[in-house]
């Protein structure tokens, strides 16, 4: 009758603990991307190369490759996303551990005697006990994961092993989208720092032949001081230009993780034009967008918070545990190895049940909850922006392969302009301010066509970036 009692007071309690335990959680949907981008070209149009998987590949410069190669290697960053990604598998090869069963081994040798005062020497008529005592022996101890609790322990350590695995190619395709755009910095200040000495040389020979000409008495002394106005300007825009290029010279050096002092990136040894960036598309697959590191790592985020929750709701159950022990004891050491020193225990098995915890464990679950809930919002937004991002700079590579066009029209007007207000002053049919203007139009488009073409090589940096980098291999 007793025993009945115990076994539904047993049951009783059992489902005590089990009542508070929330109904099956059920993750939210995954927000879907676009079928294709709002500025993506149609399939139809002219056909152009996708971009490898060393993306920096397809602009064919080997001192843009180097350099990448460099800050991949040497770049602190690397090494600190790298220990982040060891400490996470460090963590989930733990949390993995935890399933498993735990055996210890054990030895012991002691050395006492009892008080004969106490009940057990009164017993044996004030006698006392002693002797050595020698053990050895192993013990192990199991928990029963009946509710998965270890189990989606172990799925938040994977899932978070994961996101920092995408946290390691996140940083390595930021580093080198950011190297490459230093680098058509420092391009683009060679080409316009060659541009306007060109510029400077040409108004210099001007400021000479017109001061031949004042000394003559040919022309009024204004002419001349208008020309090494202009030969100023020019001369202050190459200091302009330097200072541009050092400064993205010492980025790259810190990017590659070398000291300025001994970092040096060489001149152009062919003409300072900038290249054509390479083709992207047509028609962009949108599920790219898979494949962006932070991405991944936000999708992976969510499923930890995911895995937490169910580690929040397996404490409403009970814990199940097993405990053994099997080894030898003996007074002697000669003894010890004895079938008769053996000694062996199995269990007990132990059943813990949360009865009253002062709202505990609901707080941990309300808690696993939010931050799940927090974990979708973020990768909802981490999709909206990597949306925006592809977006953008489709809208802009767009929008500068046409004004490119443009400026290349202007610029031939303008030089023709340029080179009839130059013939219509030297037969003195007009003052020298007008052709001087029409050269300086001139320049204001040469350098606003420069301007546009390096922005058209960064815009396809940042695009690659927003993509993920490249997504097909040279072999394919």
């Amino acid at each position: 009758m007793l025993k009945r009692k115990l076994t539904a007071a047993g049951c009783a309690c059992l489902l005590a603990g089990c009542a508070g335990i929330p109904a099956q959680f059920e993750p939210a949907a995954e927000p879907v991307p676009p079928v294709a981008y709002q500025n993506d070209a149609p399939a139809n149009d002219q056909v152009s190369a996708a971009i490898p998987v060393e993306w920096w590949q397809a602009y064919q410069d080997p001192d843009l490759s180097q350099l990448i190669a460099s800050t991949l290697q040497q770049n602190p960053s690397i090494d600190i996303a790298a220990a982040r990604l060891a400490a996470a598998r460090a963590q989930w090869q733990s949390l993995d551990a935890e399933r498993q069963p735990r055996v210890n081994a054990g030895a012991g040798a002691s050395d006492g005697e009892t008080s004969e005062n106490t009940p057990s020497g009164l017993a044996m008529g004030r006698r006392s006990v002693q002797g050595a005592k020698y053990s050895i022996g192993v013990d192990a101890s199991w928990e029963w994961d009946l509710w998965g609790r270890r189990a989606r322990a172990v799925e938040a350590g994977e899932a978070r092993l994961a996101a920092a695995q995408a946290d390691v190619a996140g940083m390595r395709l930021a580093l080198s989208a950011e190297t490459a755009l230093y680098y058509w910095q420092l391009r683009a200040a060679e080409a316009d720092q060659a541009l306007l000495e060109n510029t400077s040389n040409v108004r210099a020979e001007s400021e000479q032949l017109l001061s031949s000409r004042l000394d003559a008495g040919l022309i009024g002394e204004f002419d001349v001081v208008r020309a090494r106005v202009e030969l100023a300007n020019a001369q202050a825009d190459v200091e302009d230009a330097r200072r541009r290029r050092a400064l993205a010279e010492h980025a790259l050096a810190t990017l590659t993780g070398r000291p300025l002092r001994d970092f040096a990136v060489a001149a152009w040894k062919h003409d300072r034009i900038l290249p054509v960036p390479p083709a992207v598309g047509p028609a962009l697959p949108a599920d790219l967008l898979a494949r962006r590191p932070d991405l991944t790592a936000s999708a992976n985020l969510v499923r930890a918070q995911l895995a937490q929750r169910g580690v929040a709701a397996a404490a409403f159950y009970p814990m199940i545990a097993l405990t053994g022990d099997f080894g030898f004891a003996s007074s002697s050491l000669y003894d010890l190895a004895r079938s008769g020193s053996r000694q062996f225990n199995i269990g007990p098995l132990t059943l813990s049940l949360p009865v009253f915890d002062g709202g505990r464990n609901q707080a941990n679950l309300a808690l696993a909850e939010a931050r799940y809930d927090e974990a979708v919002a973020v990768h909802r937004n981490t999709l909206l922006v990597a949306l925006r991002e592809v977006d953008d700079a489709l809208t802009e590579m767009k929008a500068r392969q046409l004004q490119i066009r443009a400026q290349q029209l202007s610029l031939a007007s303008a030089q023709r302009a340029a080179d009839i207000a130059r013939a219509r002053y030297d037969k003195g049919m007009t003052s020298y301010l007008d052709a001087i203007d029409a050269q300086r139009s001139v320049l204001a488009i040469e350098r606003g066509l420069l301007q546009s073409r390096a922005r058209a090589l960064f815009v396809s940096v940042q695009l690659v970036r927003a993509l993920g980098g490249g997504w097909r291999t040279e072999t394919n």
